[in-house]
């Protein structure tokens, strides 16, 4: 597409040219609200009061070259009866086949009809392989809906045309001269992008755009531009032709590398609206006006000047690149393709030096899960040292964990680790998830910076926090360690499953005693009956299963009694104990599945592949027992337990923040 033209062209522009629809396109398929809709929008931007230099801009019109087709061979598109009134608005005029916007281009079409303008002022419309579709289009006024049910094509048309003028009937009834305005806006102040390709197969650029309905975005727009040969200064053809090329392939490169999940969502999150990433760069130098097109003014006056020029719509980000090629004039030495490339290559240098350092890639990976908003202002942060840098990414760490509610009193970091969640006096319980992700991610850094300054290795680890897992899972809970609901349950296999996990978890015998195995054998058939006993049952095991130091009360809604968990596990365990928590966790960090089963009068561990989850890396090692320094009951959370989980989280904190203020 390096010798793509991409321009803004007004309706009126269009008049004197005549337009053709290939046969490898549907006809005219537009419902009443779809013209409801083009037709409430212009009536938008006219009601605010645009000034003259002011535009509403329609989407792209895609269209092939010119073209120069034999009178025998247009003869074809109507039939013989129409052909003279047809060839006279054929002579002496441009003539473009559509590739890309036969829809809007119809309509406008029509609009121009009811409001007046003549049929030898207005451009024209022939159709490949729908005879008689440009006659009736030009003489669409005077046809019956009787006449249209004739053709699907001409029904769309009539029904689009009686739509107009129902919709003009009711605003003129309110303006006799809104009519007048709306005609004088149109043609003037309504705008096309132009997009003349330059493809010699436009039969696979139409199914590029309308497969999957993908429309020509601004970063498209954007590219033809930048690789329009008319953009590029003076110089010998094999060396601009060479610089083309070079810009294109650095352009998918770096679209490439964007489309990587584990690079784009370690400072965005999943979902994105725009079918190419790099748009996000765009739209970025666009809003912070990084071309200094209008930089003459500050504040919301540069806002309210910029929106005047370029408009606010989802085009505005094309007709900003537009603006500093055709309109802005530069005072640096520089071209602007290399100015406005170089922004963007700029740009997209400082996330590659994020993503490959270490601490700038865990701690801007961070700070994304919380204010992903705020990383493109980073953009301009990243100046100066490294070093500063990192301490500006610490504070700003620090500013996100102090907005946890907490008592007012210091030093705040042991306040939020001693609050207590989910009372009607604490804050709520998700809160706890800016600390346990510090505390996940703090702990892979510091894992790498150990190897890096240990005199065998002086190398760190391969392994980063994979925020790309992180982000792709629907929804994260923050589960209890140590069982901490009562919630009843009534659900049989539930029930079963419960006794059968706190058994084998609890005991060393394989054997269950009677009131057990009576129990999960199912002899209970009433309902009541079988509920009644679970809760006894429930209630001795839970006993057994208590430490002798446990934690009680709120003390269990407090973080050293909190991991991270995807909810899908977490709703997998329900009042699990901790064994049994632990083997699930484990399973699922491993790929298996271990289920409990009472066979032959003996309980037996099946195993079985399963869906691997990703587990964070500090609830692995509280499950494990990881942060417990002397030997404690590896069937139970206690007290003991919480506090060395607490400890290491508090020490891990207090050396990432020191120096911070």
């Amino acid at each position: 597409m390096g010798n793509d033209c991409l321009k803004l062209v007004s309706v009126q522009e269009l008049l004197e040219k005549q337009f053709s629809i290939p046969s490898y396109q549907r006809g005219y398929r537009w419902t009443e609200q779809q013209v409801k809709d083009l037709l409430n929008d212009i009536e938008e931007f006219i009601k605010s009061a645009p000034k003259a230099n002011d535009f509403y801009c329609l989407q792209p019109l895609v269209v092939k070259g010119e073209l120069s087709p034999q009178e025998d061979d247009a003869k074809k598109w109507v039939n013989e009866k129409n052909w003279k009134e047809l060839k006279k608005q054929l002579d002496n005029s441009e003539r473009w086949e559509v590739i890309d916007g036969q829809q809007r281009l119809t309509t406008i079409h029509l609009l121009l009809t009811y409001l007046g303008v003549e049929e030898n002022n207005k451009y024209s419309i022939v159709y490949e392989t729908r005879k008689g579709s440009p006659y009736f289009l030009n003489n669409i006024a005077q046809e019956t809906k009787k006449n249209a049910e004739q053709n699907i094509d001409f029904f769309h048309m009539w029904q689009a045309y009686d739509t107009i003028k129902k919709w003009f009937t009711w605003f003129c009834g309110k303006d006799k001269n809104f009519k007048d305005i709306f005609k004088e806006k149109l043609l003037n102040q309504v705008q096309f992008i132009w997009f003349e390709s330059e493809d010699k197969d436009p039969i696979a650029v139409f199914t590029r755009l309308n497969i999957g309905k993908i429309p020509l975005t601004n970063a498209e727009l954007i590219k033809a531009m930048m690789l329009n040969r008319s953009n590029w200064e003076n110089g010998e053809t094999k060396s601009i032709a060479l610089r083309q090329s070079e810009l294109a392939l650095q352009w998918d490169e770096i679209e490439y590398t964007l489309q990587n999940d584990e690079f784009w969502m370690f400072f965005h999150d999943k979902g994105f609206d725009k079918p190419t990433r790099i748009e996000l760069l765009l739209d970025w130098i666009q809003e912070k006006d990084k071309l200094g097109i209008f930089r003459g003014n500050d504040g919301e006056q540069a806002i309210a000047t910029k929106n005047n020029a370029i408009g606010n719509d989802m085009h505005k980000t094309f007709r900003y690149f537009y603006h500093f090629f055709y309109k802005a004039v530069v005072e640096e030495n520089k071209s602007k393709i290399e100015l406005a490339w170089g922004k963007v290559r700029e740009k997209f240098g400082i996330l590659k030096d994020w993503y490959n350092d270490l601490e700038m890639y865990h701690y801007i990976g961070y700070i994304s899960l919380f204010e992903n908003q705020s990383m493109l202002n980073m953009l301009d942060a990243y100046k100066g040292s490294k070093s500063v840098f990192i301490h500006k990414l610490k504070r700003k760490i620090k500013e996100i964990l102090q907005k946890i509610p907490h008592p007012n009193a210091s030093p705040w970091l042991d306040q939020i680790l001693k609050n207590t969640y989910d009372t009607p006096k604490g804050p709520p319980k998700q809160e706890c998830r800016k600390i346990l992700w510090l505390f996940n991610i703090l702990t892979v850094v510091n894992q790498h910076l150990a190897f890096c300054n240990d005199n065998a290795y002086q190398k760190g680890i391969f392994y980063k926090f994979p925020f790309h897992l992180l982000k792709s899972v629907k929804q994260w809970d923050i589960e209890h360690i140590a069982p901490n609901t009562d919630n009843e349950i009534t659900d049989k296999k539930t029930q079963k499953e419960w006794i059968l996990n706190a058994w084998y978890d609890l005991q060393s015998s394989s054997d269950l005693p009677d009131d057990l195995k009576s129990f999960v054998s199912e002899s209970l058939t009433n309902d009541e009956n079988r509920n009644n006993e679970f809760k006894r049952l429930y209630s001795k095991l839970s006993q057994q299963a208590k430490p002798a130091q446990p934690l009680e009360g709120d003390e269990k809604n407090q973080i050293w009694n909190f991991a991270m968990l995807d909810s899908s596990t977490n709703e997998s365990y329900g009042n699990a104990l901790f064994p049994t928590k632990r083997r699930i966790i484990l399973g699922k960090d491993q790929g298996e599945k271990y289920s409990i089963v009472f066979e032959e009068n003996k309980l037996e561990l099946h195993e079985e592949s399963a869906k691997i989850d990703f587990i964070p890396p500090c609830t692995r090692n509280a499950f494990v027992k990881s942060y417990s320094k002397t030997k404690t009951d590896p069937w139970v959370w206690s007290r003991q337990d919480a506090q060395c989980y607490l400890d290491t989280m508090k020490k891990t904190l207090e050396n990432f923040f020191q120096g911070v203020e």
